[in-house]
């Protein structure tokens, strides 16, 4: 489950993002 494709780190950039504004 450990993978280092873009594909999978992007969205993941997003979301931390998203939540940082939420609080």
């Amino acid at each position: 489950m450990i993978r280092g494709t873009k594909s999978d780190i992007y969205p993941s950039f997003l979301y931390i993002i998203r939540v940082s504004k939420l609080n």
